[in-house]
């Protein structure tokens, strides 16, 4: 073995060390490398838990229930599609290293090079992100529902009965009992001015007007 190829093994494992180190400080949450052994055991401890609860989610008939996926942003046709590409497109981008960097076929280009095809979110701040999400759709539907009673109160305040109708509705008002089969042919009939009479509008109506009648009557 030459002292060249000895290097690359050398920087082979370190790199993978690197990766399996930032795999366990994602997982547990802390940045620190220890290398005593009871740091060691308790990583193993937590590497096993994980593999674990991934085994036990995947076993569920809708993996995103289980807890371990619990406030996860990603799960999503885009996060979906990010993960599942992001291994080709790494291999890509390592073999236009390998051109440029090794074999010098291709122009070095260094852009690029450190871009993440997946997001990445930290447990830390995922309760505040979802408190946020939270409060922003609280006002989102405090103003759906203040649209919608402006808009209520806007077509109360269209609902105008003109003369015409008037004079259509006058053939219900004679009667001390709700008329039924008179509403129907009233509604058909106020139909031709406007689409916005209803069967529970014309009862309003006749509730608010025949006692007036009444008293013009006598």
């Amino acid at each position: 073995m030459d002292i060249e190829e000895l290097k690359l093994q050398i920087s082979s494992v370190q790199a993978e060390r690197e990766r399996l180190e930032l795999l366990l400080s994602q997982y547990m949450g802390d940045a620190v490398i220890a290398k005593e052994d009871r740091c060691v055991q308790s990583r193993k401890e937590r590497l096993w838990k994980l593999a674990n609860d991934l085994f036990n989610a995947f076993s569920l008939p809708d993996p995103k229930t289980h807890e371990l996926f619990i406030n996860t942003q990603e799960l999503t046709r885009e996060g979906f599609s990010n993960i599942f590409e992001c291994y080709e497109k790494g291999i890509a981008r390592l073999g236009a290293i390998l051109r440029q960097d090794v074999y010098k076929t291709e122009a070095r280009v260094t852009k690029g090079r450190r871009k993440r095809n997946v997001r990445v979110h930290k447990l830390a701040i995922l309760p505040s992100q979802m408190s946020q999400r939270q409060n922003n759709r609280t006002e989102n539907n405090e103003s759906q529902q203040q649209d919608h009673e402006n808009n209520n109160c806007i077509r109360r305040q269209r609902r105008i009965t003109t003369n015409n109708e008037k004079e259509v509705l006058e053939s219900i008002l004679n009667y001390d009992a709700f008329p039924e089969d008179i509403a129907i042919e009233t509604l058909h009939k106020l139909h031709d001015f406007s689409s916005e009479w209803d069967m529970q509008r014309i009862r309003t109506y006749w509730k608010n007007n025949r006692h007036n009648k009444r008293r013009k009557i006598d």
